[in-house]
């Protein structure tokens, strides 16, 4: 899986969310458009989805991605999921309800999801990098993780993201953390 540019699209917007079956560890076969920005979150800047992770929770795939301009406060993150079917198909994907985070009075431009789980596997935790201040794009950004919960339909609830400096108890079975890193 991967962010690209259609063919015949000079500017290099949209930006999309390609997938291709591996033939080997070197080659892919043909790519196949799943996704593509099409949300106001993601579009308001500039069309774009990027920087996918993807993680496989109670039988289902769930991707996320950062949408919109990298260079942004309006820089967020979505999230697309995979319930069945055939894995190259488009109609296998369903877009979530997003933005799942965005910016808040106090942060601006989250983005860059990757997931993990405690080392007991009771709890979801995001990384994610954001921006420092209003504007600052990509001259100054913070690292943060945040603890995620699952909701009743099985999709991920993100919650705001955390402002720089803001001490939190870290994942089960370790010590607190600093919720940001410069």
């Amino acid at each position: 899986v991967w962010s690209g540019w259609r063919w015949n699209y000079p500017s290099g917007f949209p930006q999309v969310t390609y997938i291709a079956r591996m033939t080997n560890p070197w080659t892919i076969g043909d790519r196949v458009e799943i996704s593509v920005p099409t949300e106001s979150w993601e579009t308001s800047v500039a069309a774009i989805q990027e920087g996918h992770f993807v993680v496989e929770r109670n039988g289902k795939l769930y991707m996320f991605y950062s949408g919109n301009a990298s260079w942004t406060d309006e820089y967020c993150i979505g999230g697309l999921v995979y319930s069945g079917g055939d894995i190259l198909s488009p109609a296998s994907w369903t877009k979530l309800p997003g933005p799942l985070m965005k910016k808040t009075t106090q942060v601006f431009g989250p983005g860059g999801p990757s997931l993990t789980t405690s080392r007991d596997g009771t709890e979801w935790w995001l990384m994610y990098h954001t921006n420092n201040w209003s504007g600052s794009g990509w001259s100054e950004r913070s690292i943060s993780l945040k603890n995620i919960f699952w909701l009743g339909n099985g999709n991920p609830y993100l919650g705001d993201p955390i402002p720089f400096g803001i001490v939190v108890i870290g994942p089960s079975e370790s010590p607190p953390l600093q919720s940001s890193f410069v």
